[in-house]
């Protein structure tokens, strides 16, 4: 009987760097320009730090969207669109005859600050429309879960791109490919700004690409 293959162990990247020993490294790979002043190293050093802190700023809130108040929201919001829909049901079956009874059941809606002789039936499902509409948006949100995220790298490689641009390096997008290769300058500093230099952040640094060109020339 054949000896069943061993499934392949796929190894995941993590952050391993602190956040500053990603700036250190950043500017080890971004490199100093020779006969550069103090004040240009300096300016260089506030860039990536600023780039740094953005980063884990930004992935903070994103955690903090995606955390219990987060899921509370979207409880709220399946609950909140199951009555919207059955209201809007109702709404779009009323009769010009039920929206103005007769004088013996006249509504009175002057404390509510309506103007019922110009109340816009339509206006209202348009409006609730508009809020079953949010309430979709949350139910189908991923936030609340507790599920991997790329936010990180995604942030990583714009990162990545602004320094590139900054400083002038090249946007070329090779990865690693064996011992004896090496990823180009932005993939590297895209890995190092994710916190883990041996990640494989291509694919990112491919999309940030796609979508600063997009933009430009949009």
């Amino acid at each position: 009987m054949s000896k069943k293959p061993e499934a392949r162990r796929i190894t995941k990247s993590r952050p391993i760097l602190t956040l500053e020993q990603r700036v250190d490294e950043a500017l080890r790979i971004i490199g100093k320009v020779r006969g550069e002043s103090d004040f240009a190293t300096m300016h260089r050093m506030a860039d990536v730090n600023a780039v740094v802190d953005q980063m884990s700023r930004r992935l903070e809130l994103w955690n903090q969207m995606k955390s219990a108040p987060a899921a509370r929201q979207k409880r709220f919001a399946e609950e909140y669109g199951l009555a919207l829909r059955k209201v809007i049901a109702f709404t779009e079956k009323t009769t010009p005859d039920f929206r103005a009874p007769p004088s013996p059941l006249h509504v009175s809606a002057n404390h509510l600050g309506i103007d019922q002789e110009l109340f816009d039936h339509n206006h209202l499902l348009r409006h609730l429309r508009l809020l079953h509409g949010i309430c979709r948006s949350w139910e189908k949100s991923k936030w609340g879960k507790s599920q991997p995220s790329a936010e990180d790298k995604r942030l990583a490689a714009s990162g990545a791109l602004f320094l590139c641009e900054r400083f002038g390096l090249p946007l070329t997008t090779t990865r690693k490919t064996g011992e004896n290769t090496r990823a180009s300058v932005f993939c590297r500093l895209a890995a190092t700004l994710y916190g883990d230099p041996d990640a494989n952040l291509q694919p990112y640094c491919r999309t940030a690409l796609a979508t600063r060109k997009a933009a430009g020339a949009a």
